[in-house]
């Protein structure tokens, strides 16, 4: 097989849409490449014919050896961005420092990823994903979400964008693009991170108390296939300021389409004489429960509560209808086993939580109303009717301007909407499913088909069979008794796993902590001072391989994350210093040292919370 097969090969198994479009690509109608007679990659230099513009503006190996040397600088970042492939020798002589653990290169023309794939044998980089290829215009935010794993988000302070050569300046508007795609990826996981730093151990004890209660009620996995029979639509109602132009409408087909909301949207909803098929709560604050009390007992009737086990037990009391719980898809969830009520997730929202249901549930189409995710024209945040008012997120809360619905300039948002945003376009990226906004009005939801409520109802409703209730029944008693006895066990096994932790974390912080005041900058570079440090940093190792074992990590990864992440970015920081010279190695043993140090008290500090939760539930 030759290189270019061998290269297509391989990329067709990570990424199926780029090896699609190559496979349609051919070469010398842009691009002529100029390769000596020896054929030495290093050597070949392209020409642009429709400018006359080389990638190498005198010799292609010269200049990539003088990159090479500016980039010793980088010698031990884990991630590098590149703008540009150029002709590939420079990124085949990267990839042999194995401290590089992916180089990431997006190149805006596809002619010259052709032309690279065919010039060297990058299959066994491209398998392993140490080389990730993009064409540009593929790239947007929903994919650089995906991307950033819960490694790669550290890295952040390293992040830059590299341009490989002058040649790709005419791209910079492509470039500013693509940059700042990439930094609105990074924002996002961050945000994500410090928003559940605070509420982590919240929805762990709220989680504990209510799953005793949640095994006697419907599973998710009944419910998700006994959806509103007969409809093949699912609209989801939020309760952004465009809202009240769509009731009527709604109101006149609910018959004839599911209709899922959020439990801002139930009160409003029932002021216009709507009722929802399924209600969706998420909240752990006890404010959420005034849409209940705000709406008629009554109305309750006939309406599935879908309540995350993380809800306040006021929420929970205060819903007169059938309830049923879900799991959100947190680690500690999945440990306890009891899949058949999970997993739901994709957002902060309950509206993204609602939209994975409706994936789950299979509707071949999903409908957004209310999902304004901005500030209308006169400043109202929120619908008519809205329990908390019109205003309830003040104009004091605006962080920017995003697109507008429709592509009509830009709109004010906030932060939390943005967040909400991002998370919906990389669920409609994950599910292909037909996915419209009928919001009209508001920000643009990027991966949305935007189309006006009434062009909805008229082309994907079928108005000649009327939807059936959803009849749904509880387990039995025998189930119940097993289900319970499996979660009492699991949160026992989780105390053992957790204390064993702790009991390991302390004695190394102990260790770590006697050396560091035994030390100074002169002194760790002398005598035995270096033998004790590397002895600490194989504990270290060996600690965070305990740590990331699935056994510990299935249960406390994501209780954890929130509370250490700050000093995972520092970790993150240390790992990228340079060890150009003994003392520069030392000095980074040190850092290394001091940073996880930090990092094992706060770890020890949160097991310690988490353990008592676990011990409170299981007596």
């Amino acid at each position: 097989m030759d290189i270019y097969n061998k290269n297509l090969d391989a990329l067709s198994k990570v990424d199926s849409k780029l090896a699609s479009i190559l496979r349609l690509t051919t070469t010398n109608e842009i691009f002529e490449v100029y390769l000596p007679e020896n054929e030495n990659p290093d050597e070949a230099n392209i020409v642009d014919m429709r400018d006359s513009t080389f990638i190498y503006e005198k010799s292609s190996s010269l200049e990539i050896k003088t990159k090479l040397k500016e980039f010793e600088q980088y010698d031990s970042y884990p991630i590098l961005y590149f703008f540009g492939f150029g002709n590939g020798s420079f990124f085949q002589k990267l990839l042999e420092n194995d401290k590089h653990q992916q180089l990431i290169i997006i190149e805006p023309e596809i002619e010259l990823i052709y032309i690279v794939l065919n010039l060297i044998d990058f299959s066994k980089d491209i398998l392993l994903k140490r080389m990730v290829i993009k064409l540009s215009v593929l790239i947007d935010k929903a994919y650089f979400i995906n991307e950033l794993s819960a490694t790669k988000k550290f890295f952040v302070k390293g992040y830059n964008l590299h341009i490989y050569s002058n040649f790709y300046d005419k791209y910079m508007l492509e470039i500013e693009r693509v940059n700042k795609t990439i930094v609105e990826a990074f924002k996002f996981s961050m945000y994500i991170i410090g928003n559940s730093a605070k509420d982590a151990l919240i929805g762990l004890e709220y989680s504990l108390k209510n799953i005793p209660q949640m095994i006697t009620t419907p599973q998710l996995r009944g419910y998700l296939s006994k959806k509103a029979k007969n409809t093949k639509i699912a609209v989801i109602v939020s309760t952004g300021p465009s809202l009240s132009k769509q009731l009527k409408l709604l109101k006149k087909m609910q018959q004839y389409i599911s209709i899922l909301c959020i439990d801002a949207s139930f009160p409003i909803l029932a002021k216009a004489g709507i009722k929802p098929d399924i209600v969706f709560s998420i909240e752990r604050v006890s404010l959420t429960s005034k849409f209940y009390k705000e709406t008629e007992k009554s109305f309750h009737k006939d309406v599935i509560f879908s309540l995350a086990t993380v809800c306040h037990d006021e929420t929970i009391s205060n819903i007169h209808g059938k309830k049923c719980f879900f799991m959100r898809a947190d680690s500690y969830n999945v440990f306890f086993g009891l899949d058949d009520w999970g997993y739901m997730g994709g957002g902060q929202s309950a509206a993204n939580f609602a939209y994975d249901f409706a994936v789950k549930a299979e509707f071949e189409t999903i409908v957004f109303i209310g999902q304004d995710l901005a500030y209308a024209k006169d400043g109202r945040s929120h619908s008519k009717n809205h329990v908390f008012g019109e205003d309830e997120i003040t104009s004091t809360k605006i962080v920017g301007r995003v697109e507008a619905y429709g592509g009509d300039g830009e709109v004010n948002t906030t932060e939390i909407w943005k967040a909400f945003s991002n998370a919906f376009s990389v669920q409609i990226a994950n599910s292909k499913i037909l996915t419209i906004n009928a919001t009209e009005g508001g920000a643009r939801i990027h991966g949305t088909i935007e189309l006006n409520f009434e062009d909805v109802i008229e082309k994907y409703t079928n108005r000649s069979i009327r939807k059936e209730s959803i009849h749904l029944e509880n387990p039995s008693q025998e189930l119940i008794s097993l289900n319970l006895k499996q979660f009492k066990d699991k949160v026992n096994i989780a105390i053992s796993i957790g204390e064993n932790m702790r009991e390991n974390s302390e004695k190394l912080y102990i260790k770590i902590d006697k050396l560091l005041k035994d030390i100074d900058d002169d002194l760790y570079l002398q005598g035995n001072i270096v033998e004790k440090v590397n002895s600490l940093m194989d504990d270290i190792k060996d600690i965070k391989i305990e740590y990331n074992d699935k056994n510990f990590a299935d249960f406390y990864g994501s209780l954890l994350l929130g509370y250490i992440a700050n000093h995972e970015y520092e970790i993150a920081n240390v790992y990228m210093m340079r060890e150009h010279n003994n003392k520069a190695k030392n000095l980074k043993k040190v850092e290394w040292l001091k940073v996880h140090h930090e990092w094992l008290y706060r770890l020890c500090i949160n097991l310690d919370e988490i353990i008592k939760l676990l011990k409170k539930s299981s007596q």
